[in-house]
Order: C-alpha cells, then sequence, then structure tokens
C-alpha cells in the first residue's frame, strides 16, 4: 500500500512540476506565460548569430529545414542586397528583419513602385486627401517641417495628425 501512495504521489508531484511556469529573477512568474524575466537592472541577451543568409536554415543547431516560426535572433553578419546586422525572426520561409524607424525611408525608395501600384494604399491615400479637403479646404506640404498645412484667414495652420480621423 505504501508503494502504491508512493508512486502516485511522485507521478502527482511530476506532473505539477511539469505544468509550472518558469521564472527568473522572480518567485512568482506570470500563469499565462511559460517565462518570466524580471530584473530592475539587467536586460536579456538574445542569441547572437551570423546568418548566412535570409533563407539560412543552417547555421543554428538542429533548425529543422522548413525553420520554425517566431524563433528570433540578432544576426551579426552583413550579406550584401539581404542581411545587416540586427534582430530577425523567422516566419513562413526566410528570416525577416525588426524594423526600426530608421530603416522606414529606405523601405519606401526600395520598394516605391510596389507601394504606388498597390489599390489599398491608393484608396487610403485618396481617403486621407477628401478628409483633408472637406475639413481644411486646399492643404499643402510643408517639406521643411514635414507636415501638412492650410491657410486659415491667412495664417498658416499646421494639421495635427493625432486628432485627424482618417479612418472613416
Amino acid at each position: 500500500m505504501k508503494k502504491r501512495v508512493l508512486t502516485v504521489a511522485v507521478f502527482l508531484a511530476t506532473n505539477f512540476v511539469v505544468n509550472a511556469q518558469v521564472g527568473i529573477g522572480t518567485l512568482k512568474p506570470n500563469k499565462s506565460a511559460e517565462l518570466t524575466i524580471e530584473s530592475t537592472n539587467k536586460g536579456m541577451l538574445i542569441p547572437r548569430i551570423a546568418l548566412k543568409n535570409s533563407k539560412d536554415v543552417v547555421t543554428i543547431h538542429e533548425f529543422p529545414e522548413k525553420g520554425i516560426n517566431s524563433m528570433l535572433v540578432y544576426n551579426t553578419a552583413t550579406v550584401e542586397n539581404d542581411l545587416k546586422p540586427g534582430y530577425y525572426y523567422w516566419y513562413i520561409d526566410k528570416w525577416n528583419r525588426l524594423t526600426s524607424v530608421s530603416d522606414i525611408p529606405g523601405i519606401v525608395i526600395n520598394n516605391y513602385q510596389e507601394i504606388f501600384n498597390n489599390e489599398n494604399i491608393k484608396k487610403e491615400i485618396i481617403n486621407i486627401i477628401n478628409k483633408l479637403e472637406g475639413e481644411y479646404g486646399n492643404v499643402s506640404y510643408d517639406t521643411d517641417k514635414n507636415q501638412f498645412f492650410y491657410i486659415k484667414d491667412g495664417k498658416v495652420e499646421y494639421i495635427n495628425w493625432s486628432n485627424l480621423d482618417t479612418v472613416n
């Protein structure tokens, strides 16, 4: 009888440990997360890897041939016309760079024709123009300040985008 009770107790304890969340720097990991990391003076270091190209499935040890969606690395290599140092995540069939604000002008310039031909983008621009024209009349763009403006009572008024609903 004692053996049976001990066996059941060990089984239950093992099952409890397997389902527990992991906490680093905390005794109370978040119940909705598999891993909780807390620190007031240290960061988390993502693995730094020199990827060979954006389709690289060889460099990471035991990485499946079709990849694993959401795998995250910090790429240290520069591969001309393909990769530069930064954070990358795997999605479907390639490594995708996490874009930063400084990347946006290059993305727009390099993909101008695709953006220009995109019907959804055209509709959004037309919607914004119609909204601005309806509320402000003739709207112009100040390239020095990178802002749209209109003339009201002989005075230049800049448009505050945060107060403008261009969705409807």
